[in-house]
């Protein structure tokens, strides 16, 4: 089994109202940054919503239960 597979995705939390700047600024729906943000995505599209939200948005990385 591979180590990636073990692995739980990373969860970003932004400031209340960074969702919907995050998917005018990407041009996307607010369900598809939601997604990325809580891991559940893995497009490129996802990976460029969770850098964007952890420097220029205030994203910070928490930990999963």
């Amino acid at each position: 089994m591979s180590a990636l597979t073990n692995k739980k995705p990373e969860r970003i939390w932004v400031p209340y109202g960074n969702v919907t700047k995050i998917a005018k600024a990407l041009e996307c729906s607010n369900q598809m940054v939601n997604g990325a943000l809580a891991g559940r995505k893995t497009s490129d599209l996802a990976k460029k919503i969770r850098y964007v939200a952890k420097k220029e948005y205030g994203g910070q990385i928490i930990q999963s239960a």
